[in-house]
């Protein structure tokens, strides 16, 4: 997932023209061992050290960011990121309510197809022009695995919303994340 994540963070730079990005992710590390990096919110680190590395800041999203928080601070790199304890709906809609807007938005919370739905139709308002939003864990032909896409994908199928899909290898599974670039 490093690799893939960093590779569109890379390209949305270099098509924006700018460094610094602000990322906002749902969905957080939640299980600190090491064995979990390819599978549990893990894209957590990875967006830290990147806005460490590139400017910015991270805004990670879940009902309890402190094992996140634990890992970050282990890292080095609490210094750019902001956690915000809540359910995902609720706290993206209050940040609606305030203007907020990222560059960068990563639905990758429950499994759970409706919730995606619903955080995505909130979350759209979140983005500028040109952002990106990714969706991981997306597996359009597993009804009782990976089901985070089974609504969001037909969605943007229904609105002619173009996005692409990445197979994502890791040791435990493989499945898709699912990368949209808003007009």
């Amino acid at each position: 997932m490093h690799d893939a994540l960093t590779k569109e963070l890379d390209a949305l730079r270099a098509r924006r023209g700018y460094d610094e990005l602000s990322i906002l992710e749902t969905g957080c590390i939640r299980m600190e061992d090491p064995t979990y990096r390819d599978s549990d919110g893990w894209s957590t680190l990875t967006f830290g050290q990147y806005v460490q590395t590139h400017g910015g800041t991270l805004t990670s999203v879940d009902l309890d960011t402190s094992v996140a928080q634990r890992v970050l601070k282990e890292a080095g790199i609490t210094h750019r990121a902001n956690f915000q304890d809540g359910y995902s709906v609720e706290v993206l809609a209050k940040m609606v309510a305030t203007n907020r807007t990222f560059d960068v938005v990563m639905l990758d919370t429950e499994n759970d197809a409706q919730l995606v739905l619903h955080e995505y139709l909130v979350a759209k308002n979140l983005v500028t022009p040109g952002a990106l939003m990714i969706f991981d864990d997306v597996d359009m032909t597993n009804i009782s695995g990976a089901v985070k896409g089974h609504l969001v994908v037909p969605w943007f199928d229904h609105h002619g919303i173009p996005y692409r899909m990445q197979q994502r290898i890791s040791d435990q599974y493989v499945t898709n994340m699912v990368f949209m670039d808003v007009p």
